[in-house]
């Protein structure tokens, strides 16, 4: 599927002359909407990943979380940890 920037995509479609119909709304034909779209640049964009904090305390029995992912370490809590600095997945925590 290939994403496209919708502001750029409104700007142009505003800028495609119509007419206007009896109840003075501006009418576009199809085929100029179509013919628009495929002029417009696609976004590069992948999957975001989406990974869980694993908690586990480690060998001194302090508490740490563990990215699923590549196994970044966290030390604190991390409830306002919503991506890894590691990988850069999207993260929750484990229940």
């Amino acid at each position: 599927m290939a994403l496209i920037e919708r502001e750029v995509l409104i700007d142009r479609l505003s800028k495609i002359p119509g007419y206007k119909d009896e109840d003075c709304e501006t009418l576009i034909p199809l085929r100029e909407v179509k013919k628009l779209v495929g002029l417009i640049p696609t976004v590069e964009a992948e999957p975001v990943a989406k990974e869980r904090w694993h908690y586990y305390t480690n060998d001194e029995g302090k508490a740490r979380w563990r990215c699923t992912r590549c196994g970044k370490i966290c030390r604190r809590d991390p409830n306002d940890k919503k991506w890894c600095s590691g990988c850069g997945s999207k993260m929750t925590k484990e229940a």
